[in-house]
C-alpha cells in the first residue's frame, strides 16, 4: 500500500506518492517551461485531489508569483489589481471587497510597525504587556 508522506510538502501541499516518483525538471527545463507559460499561459492546470498535489509540481514552481511578476507591487496589490475589475461584480460587491482589502493592508502595516518596535527594543511583545511584565 502506498501512503502519503506528509513530511515532503510542496508549497505547503502534500504531494501524492505516485506523483512524487517522477523527478522534477532540471534548471534549464524549468526555465524553458517558465518562458513557455509566460508566452502562452498555463495550458495544463496544477491538479489537486482532496488537498493533495497530484500533478504539476514543475508548473507550480515556475508559476510562483515572483517568478511571473517582476514589478514593484506587493503581492496584495497585485492580487487586487488582477481581480478588482471583474465584470461580474456589482458596484456593491466591489465596494465591500475594497473595504476589506483596505482594512487588511492597514492591519499589515500595524503588525509591521509593532515588529519593528519589538526588534528595536522599544516595545516588548503584546503577551508581555498583557501579563504585566
Amino acid at each position: 500500500m502506498i501512503t502519503l508522506d506528509k513530511s515532503k510538502p510542496y508549497f505547503g501541499l502534500p504531494v501524492h506518492p505516485v506523483g512524487d516518483m517522477f523527478p522534477l525538471m532540471n534548471p534549464a527545463q524549468s526555465s524553458d517551461l517558465e518562458k513557455n507559460i509566460l508566452e502562452n499561459g498555463l495550458i495544463h492546470p496544477v491538479i489537486l485531489h482532496e488537498g493533495v498535489l497530484v500533478d504539476g509540481r514543475n508548473r507550480l514552481e515556475v508559476c510562483e508569483w515572483r517568478n511571473i511578476y517582476k514589478g514593484p507591487m506587493s503581492v496584495e496589490d497585485w492580487i487586487w489589481a488582477t481581480n478588482a475589475k471583474r465584470r461580474h461584480w456589482t458596484d456593491d460587491q466591489r465596494l465591500v471587497a475594497y473595504v476589506q482589502f483596505t482594512a487588511y493592508k492597514e492591519q499589515q502595516v500595524s503588525v509591521a510597525v509593532e515588529k519593528r518596535a519589538i526588534l528595536a527594543g522599544r516595545k516588548g511583545p503584546a503577551v508581555w504587556l498583557r501579563d504585566g511584565h
